[in-house]
């Protein structure tokens, strides 16, 4: 899904590039590289959710010969929620704060649907980014709604009190004042595959039947995630992400 994305703005690199060009007058090059480094972003997520690290799964086997018995505890990284993203003047395509950059992509490939507030010095830019970007997702079979542009400041107020926002990623000269994680963190990076940790939050199971459990914490380990097994590393590669999912 993160890798059709990149490809799909790619190919339209000759519309979108005179289109940032006009509304930001930023040289060609600028714009050109910018647009490079987004879809190489968005890729490079792409090989960070199928590496699976970033779920930092975790077992520890029940251990009745401890002193007070130890349950059987599992712990995975799963998805924040609804996440919104402010984009900012200054980057058009790229960095972490525009329709496709980086909060975007990491978003995404946390398993959050996102909500970008497009900016209102490349509006245009904003609108044909997203519609790319809508179509991608779509043929790449993700329900309507993973992701989706409003503008406007009535429009960006409602999408960060909305009651179902779980994150909102701001530029790192503003600040938004609410309870939410976002760029402005400082446990948190916005740039890098690291980013991505920022739209996750663990859960932990207890005494779960391996039936019931998700595929990334169950013995077999079915996806072949790395997993942490009593405190040890083991990453056994029995089953590779089906290509074209990320």
């Amino acid at each position: 899904m993160l890798r059709t994305t990149g490809d799909a703005l790619d190919t339209a690199a000759e519309e979108l590039v005179p289109l940032a060009m006009a509304e930001t007058h930023y040289p060609e090059a600028r714009c050109r590289g910018e647009l490079g480094r987004t879809t190489f972003q968005l890729r490079l997520m792409a090989d960070t959710v199928e590496h699976g690290s970033h779920l930092e799964a975790g077992i520890d086997s029940a251990a009745p010969e401890w002193g007070t018995p130890r349950p059987d505890l599992r712990r995975l990284m799963v998805p924040l929620g609804p996440v919104v993203v402010f984009g900012a003047s200054n980057f058009p395509f790229a960095f972490s704060f525009s329709t496709a950059g980086g909060d975007t992509a990491s978003a995404l490939a946390a398993g959050c649907p996102v909500v970008v507030k497009g900016h209102p010095g490349h509006p245009r830019l904003a609108l044909r980014t997203a519609e790319l970007l809508t179509r991608a997702l779509s043929e790449a079979g993700l329900p309507d709604g993973t992701f989706s542009l409003v503008t406007g400041v009535e429009a960006g107020r409602r999408a960060v009190t909305h009651p179902r926002t779980r994150a909102v990623a701001v530029t790192h000269a503003m600040t938004h004042g609410g309870p939410y994680p976002a760029t402005t963190a400082s446990g948190h990076t916005s740039v890098g595959t690291a980013s991505i940790r920022r739209f996750l939050r663990p859960v932990t199971s207890q005494s779960v039947p391996q039936s019931l459990l998700p595929r990334e914490l169950r013995d077999d380990n079915p996806l072949g995630v790395p997993q942490q097994v009593s405190g040890r590393p083991s990453s056994p590669v029995s089953e590779r992400v089906p290509d074209g999912t990320v």
